[in-house]
């Protein structure tokens, strides 16, 4: 069984790459989620463990492309953002797991060995019909929108300058409005100057604050 371990962090990438094969998988890492789409280009595996908040295509970026696939893997989020609204957030998108940092890794191990084991039977078993609907995909995903999770992915990271942040957030109608209008009002909560630009807007609210909003915006 091979393994695809997505994290920009030496240590926790380690770490999951370690108990995977003491478990019998081969394990194969990326430190971004760049790396790890020109892997799945020309590689398949039954489980993908990926972080979230990652430089370059983040763990949002990634899983989105992994659902695109015919044959969906096993997907573990391996993240230290225990929000329930981004749990949620991901499950609904189609994740499978989220493994929280730090964790019981050989527990874990042990667990992804018996579901992709039988996974991986269970897609053996779907790809001997001769019926034509064998040539339909096993896992359908029903990707929400993804702005509200991808700016507070960006918020995260220190790689990500306001410019980057600013065209994620204008991606969702409902993410701008409420960013613009909480920065027209910020400080004193009452109406002051508008703002109507989206840089000046998280200038003024900060990081911390956008992330936060991005959160509402997932739980709607």
């Amino acid at each position: 069984m091979y393994a695809l371990i997505v994290d920009d962090e030496p240590i926790a990438r380690d770490m999951v790459k370690f108990s995977l094969e003491e478990t019998g998988f081969r394990c194969v890492t990326a430190k971004d989620g760049a790396e790890a789409m020109e892997l799945l280009k020309c590689t398949s595996f039954p489980l993908v463990v990926a972080d979230l908040c990652m430089p370059n295509t983040n763990g949002q970026a990634l899983i989105r492309n992994v659902l695109s696939a015919t044959i969906v893997p096993l997907i573990v989020v391996h993240t230290a953002v225990t929000d329930p609204r981004v749990t949620t957030m991901l499950m609904t998108m189609g994740v499978d797991d989220i493994l929280y940092k730090p964790s019981n890794y050989a527990g874990f191990a042990a667990k992804m060995k018996i579901i992709v084991g039988r996974r991986t039977k269970q897609q053996q078993n779907f790809a001997t019909k001769t019926d034509e609907d064998a040539a339909l995909p096993l896992y359908d995903s029903c990707p929400l929108s993804s702005a509200p999770i991808d700016t507070f992915v960006a918020a995260q990271l220190d790689s990500a300058d306001n410019d980057a942040l600013a065209k994620t957030v204008i991606q969702n109608k409902e993410l701008t409005e409420a960013v613009l209008r909480l920065a027209s009002t910020y400080g004193n909560g009452r109406i002051g100057r508008e703002v109507g630009d989206i840089k000046e807007a998280i200038v003024r609210l900060g990081r911390k604050r956008i992330s936060e909003i991005a959160l509402q915006c997932i739980d709607g």
